[in-house]
């Protein structure tokens, strides 16, 4: 049986779908060899073309027939048949065109595609902040060709620049917040870069496209070297111990007996806590891998006395159902505040933890296993970074640092 016919309007109108198996069909113009009729299941039509380009055998969508002419199928058939003839593959060239899309799109691609499968949650959290505080309203709608490295230029310059918003709290109450600034316009400049640096190398992008980012000079930044003072602590202790929330209480005191990053203390699940063997492990974390460290007395202590939340398995519980805590930003700004110290921030008090623990003889090598920063590989040679016995070594000096320090400031002032 022949499935071709000379297409012409009447007789596309008149086609029907006639399989019994669900397939696709066609039907192929006898006129003009490689353009068909496609119909699907339901009836929806749309011309095709069928064509082979170096060596390989393609089948193009031309457009819906009940919005455009046979003729018109016809002249664009021959168009793409004769950039076939010449090694041109006309169907690639626009998908890779609607690959590309908006700058939304290709960010979006970026995130799923790449930072989820080789990064850490958190990267993915802090880049889609990024986005959204920073990239999103300038960039977000702009195709990725169409971005030059002038108007990325002139944005950084505004991203550089500190400026006052409204979000909204812990409490779902808005508040004004500073944001923009060198380092993170910094930041987000590098997020976008590597963005585009990705879809170039997935092919995506024509082969003499340059990123618009290069050229664009980064902002100089001053190194953060903030760190808690021994003598700072006793009115810090002071200030957490007096807040109203236990669980921000004892999310500040694992930070400070600890070092954990911030996420890493929110994604805390109580099957990962082991108090009799005073232990934690912190699940796939920055740098993609389970930590296992050990607990000071104290903050076994600390975490006996919180309550759990039946049905939610996390340590420090979310507001509705098995949710963890999104963040302590609120009560950590009333704990700093109340103790004099609003230069501090949360990330410092990580800082300090291996400030201390340097100066009490600890080496690089030794904090970094034990805070979870990447460590030189030559180094394992001849110290046994992931041993629990020098971990608990630290902890213990950690815990007699922080209680001797306390202690110090009461026998200057009993009242403190």
């Amino acid at each position: 049986m022949d499935d071709r016919l000379v297409l012409t309007q009447a007789k596309v109108r008149a086609l029907r779908y006639s399989r019994s198996d669900g397939r696709l069909q066609i039907t192929w113009d006898k006129s003009m060899v490689g353009l068909g009729v496609r119909i699907t299941a339901n009836g929806a039509k749309s011309f095709v073309l069928r064509y082979r380009v170096l060596g390989r055998q393609r089948v193009a969508t031309l457009g819906a027939t009940h919005i455009h002419s046979v003729d018109k199928a016809r002249s664009w058939a021959r168009g793409g048949l004769a950039q076939a003839d010449k090694g041109i593959d006309f169907q690639a060239a626009a998908e890779q065109q609607k690959a590309l899309g908006t700058v939304a799109q290709l960010w979006r691609r970026y995130i799923d595609e790449h930072v989820k499968v080789h990064g850490a949650e958190r990267t993915a959290e802090d880049l889609e902040s990024l986005w959204r505080t920073h990239l999103e309203k300038t960039f977000a709608s702009k195709r990725v060709t169409e971005v030059t490295t002038a108007e990325v230029r002139s944005w950084h310059r505004r991203a550089s620049e500190r400026r006052i918003v409204s979000v909204k709290g812990d409490d779902g109450e808005e508040r004004e917040k500073s944001i923009g600034g060198a380092y993170s316009a910094n930041r987000a400049l590098q997020a976008l870069r590597a963005a585009i640096n990705w879809q170039i190398a997935e092919g995506s992008l024509p082969t003499d496209f340059r990123n618009p980012c290069v050229g664009v000079g980064l902002n100089h930044e001053k190194p953060r070297d903030v760190i808690l003072q021994p003598n700072e602590l006793p009115t810090l202790a002071k200030a957490i111990d007096a807040h109203p929330d236990i669980y921000a209480r004892t999310f500040v005191w694992l930070a400070i007996y600890t070092g954990a990053r911030r996420n890493e203390l929110l994604k805390l699940q109580w099957d990962n806590v082991d108090l009799g063997a005073k232990r934690v492990t912190f699940v796939d974390t920055k740098n993609r891998t389970d930590r296992t460290i050990p607990l000071a007395p104290d903050a076994v202590r600390l975490l006996k006395a919180l309550p759990h939340v039946d049905d939610n398995p996390y340590v420090f519980p979310g507001r509705w159902g098995r949710s963890h805590r999104i963040n302590v930003t609120d009560a950590w700004q009333e704990i700093r505040k109340a103790a004099g110290l609003t230069h501090l921030h949360l990330h410092d008090v990580r800082r300090s933890v291996g400030s201390w623990l340097g100066a009490a003889g600890h080496t690089s090598q030794q904090i970094g296993e034990l805070l979870g920063h990447r460590s030189d590989v030559t180094s394992k040679v001849y110290i046994k970074l992931g041993s629990l016995d020098v971990k608990q070594s630290m902890i213990t000096a950690q815990a007699g640092l922080i209680k001797s320090a306390l202690r110090r400031r009461r026998r200057v002032n009993p009242n403190a």
